[in-house]
This record gives structure tokens, sequence and C-alpha cells, in this order.
């Protein structure tokens, strides 16, 4: 059978050798972390087949083998191991920064929120479609492999904040989050409003923005669930019945309301899932909102087993309580992991610029 890199070769051109010490230590530890045959200096780790998780296991395994200090921002900005290798090579330290520069340009520059555990690279057919000519940015939700020391989304929305004004000191900005990275944005412009900066731009990709706050009986997790089945039409209320029902029934008798029902193996990120669920804010958003989201659950009869199916139908209402503009809804055709895969991207990226012109 083919091996993807001979695929990959092929397609790139020719193979560079690993030539000094520290290409050869990377190209060792390359082919061993994403079981391939061999790799060449030249070559793009994510083309490769590196996901965010690999990012992470491959990052602490450099710095233990070098004794360095990369982060992780570094495989994305460095992606063959002919760059790291020099970055290695004349410094173990570095500037940290979440923000990564996707595609050059001038006028309002936008930033894009990626869900939690992703990384800008699921953004790469967004940026080869777009025609616009504004700057984009990429966010990492943790630069550091081992630590993500933010107790609050507020907290972490002002570090995110002061990158962004490191980059562009005064606005307009544009912003736009896919899944979580749409409760990230959320409170990112609203801490920009009240600094007085102008947002251009805030546009959301299907989440919703926060649970509803804890009542004197139920925690948010509940008030979540009634707040679904009152809100939702007679038809998801008979499929919630039928199917999420029972899962309800279950945390009521556990009493464990508070439990992440994604199960997550990385500390990092579970500690970002958990600031995002503990999310709450009293402010809102000064302006219009765009909110994209699909058209129904991911067809599976399974998904139905999901509190996401229900949520799906009354987003914009869930929206509107936290935006004193209009909640203009777009939607497209595609499933919640798609929309930045074609051919659902490109009218993501139509919408976008369209509302950046």
């Amino acid at each position: 059978m083919e091996k993807l890199t001979e695929r990959y070769h092929l397609k790139k051109g020719d193979f560079a050798i690993p030539a000094s010490a520290a290409e050869k230590t990377l190209a060792d530890i390359w082919q061993d972390m994403l079981d391939i045959e061999r790799v060449g200096i030249d070559d793009d780790f994510f083309d490769l087949g590196g996901t965010s998780l690999t990012v992470i296991k491959i990052i602490n395994r450099i710095n233990k083998q070098f004794g360095s200090n990369l982060r992780l921002v570094s495989i994305y900005q460095q992606p063959t191991i002919r760059q790291l290798a020099a970055k290695l090579e004349t410094s173990t330290t570095e500037e940290v920064s979440p923000i990564v520069l996707l595609k050059q340009g001038e006028g309002t520059p936008l930033f894009i929120f990626p869900p939690w555990s992703s990384y800008p690279t699921i953004f790469n057919e967004f940026v080869d479609h777009y025609e616009g000519t504004s700057p984009l940015y990429g966010i990492l939700y943790t630069e550091d492999t081992e630590d993500f020391p933010f107790k609050t989304v507020q907290d972490y929305a002002r570090y995110i904040i002061d990158a962004i004004k490191s980059i562009q000191p005064a606005g307009p900005y544009a912003l736009l989050g896919y899944s979580l990275g749409a409760r990230t944005i959320l409170e990112v412009g609203i801490q920009m409003q009240q600094a007085n900066d102008k947002v251009e731009l805030l546009a959301v990709i299907s989440h919703y923005p926060a649970f509803p706050p804890k009542g004197a009986l139920l925690s948010r997790r509940m008030r979540d669930e009634v707040r679904i089945f009152t809100s939702i039409n007679m038809g998801l209320k008979v499929k919630y019945l039928f199917n999420r029902f029972p899962h309800f029934v279950k945390l009521l008798i556990k009493g464990d309301h508070e439990k992440q029902e994604i199960k997550v193996d990385i500390d990092t990120q579970k500690k970002i899932l958990e600031i995002h669920e503990h999310y709450e804010t009293s402010a809102k958003y000064n302006g219009d909102l765009i909110l994209i989201y699909e058209t129904s659950p991911d067809g599976h009869p399974s998904e139905y087993k999901k509190a996401q199916v229900y949520r799906n139908s009354i987003f914009p209402k869930l929206w509107q309580e936290y935006v004193n503009g209009k909640v203009i809804v777009k939607i497209i055709d595609t499933k919640h992991n798609d929309f930045f895969k074609k051919p659902a991207v490109e009218e993501v990226t139509d919408i976008v610029e369209s509302y950046l012109k």
C-alpha cells in the first residue's frame, strides 16, 4: 500500500534528508509519534497527519529530549523539521503568543477562535477560500504544554485582548468563534466594548452562549435541560422524551449535575472546558451578532440523546439574551464538525466577507 509520505513527496517535491543532529533527532521523534516511515526536513507536520493531540505529545517529547522550553505555538509557526531545528539550535526560550497569523492583509483584522480542543489548522480551507483584504489570525487556546493558568473565561479573555492589542492597538476588530470559541469571543467582544474599542463584526458558529444561572434547587446543567425542553417545539419534545429524558432522570437520581458529558484526557483541555462550562456574565454585547449554525442534528438517531441537538433549534433565542442588537441568522446545510470543510466553508467565508466589506 502506498505510504502517506510517498504521496506527500510526490505532491510537494523533493525529499530533503535530515542532516544536523537536531534534524535527525526531530525526524526520529516525528516518525515515531506520527507512525510514518520517513520524514523530510521540509515536510509540514500537519500535512503529515499531525493533530492537536499529537502536537501536545510531540512538544512534550521534544522538550524532554532537548531540555528546551518550546510551546505549542512553535509547531504551528515552525511546522517543518528544518524550521524547528533552527529554533532549537538558536534558543531554548521564546516569546509566547496565543495568536498565529494565518493570512496577511490590510484593514480590519479578523481573529478566529477554534473549538476548545482544536488548533487554527482547521481553518486552512477558510484561509484558502478567503478573498477579502483583511488579515486573518488564529487563536491558540493554550500555548503551554502543561498548564492553563486562567480561572475564568473573563481572565482568559483579558489575556487574549492584550495579545490582540499587541498586534493592533486600536479597533476596529472582527471576531469569529466556532463551537466553544463562540463563547470565548462573546466575552472578548463585551470586554472590548467596555474599553471603548470598536468591534466591527461578532460572528458565532454552532454554539450557545452559556448555561442559565444556578437556581435554588437545580444546578445550571439541570436548568439548561428545563430551558431546552420548555422552548423546543412539540415534535422535538417527543424526541426528547424518548431519547434525552432518561439521561436527565439519571442525572437527577445520581445527583452528579455538574459532571461534563464530554470525556477529556488532557489536563489543559479539561481546564479550558471547565472554565467555559462555568462561564456567567450579566453584561451584554452592544450590536448585532451573526449566528451561523446547521439545519439539523448530525443525522444518526443516537444524536438525539445529546442536548446540543435540541439547543440547535433555539440558538437565536439563547443568543438574544446576551445581545442588545439583532441576532442575524445564517443557516448552512452541514454538520457541526464540517463548517470549515468544503462545501460549507465556502458559505461561511462568503458570509464573513460580506460583513467585512
